[in-house]
């Protein structure tokens, strides 16, 4: 017990073994990833192999190219990313 007097709660997610559509989580991936990245001018693609995402391409900066990669993490099914992300030069922004 806690001392606040609060059980702390257990929680376990566990989808087992879900098989994976790779091809409809790399389109859904790549379009949400382009659209939230903020830049029309960011070239996003997403490719799975196995439950690793992998992403290729431009965006304009560091934290972007970050937080894309964190949000790939959270696609179903999707266990690891590898972000593979350029930063576009600021003369090209």
């Amino acid at each position: 017990m806690s001392r606040t007097g609060l059980y702390p709660p257990k929680l376990i997610v566990d989808f087992g073994d879900v098989a994976l559509d790779a091809t409809l989580v790399r389109s859904v991936a790549t379009e949400r990833l382009r659209r939230l990245s903020g830049d029309p001018e960011s070239t996003v693609e997403v490719s799975v192999e196995g439950r690793r995402a992998i992403l290729r391409g431009t965006v304009a900066d560091e934290s972007t190219s970050r937080r894309l990669a964190i949000l790939a993490s959270f696609e179903p099914g999707i266990d690891d990313v590898e972000n593979r992300l350029e930063i576009r030069p600021a003369d090209d922004r």
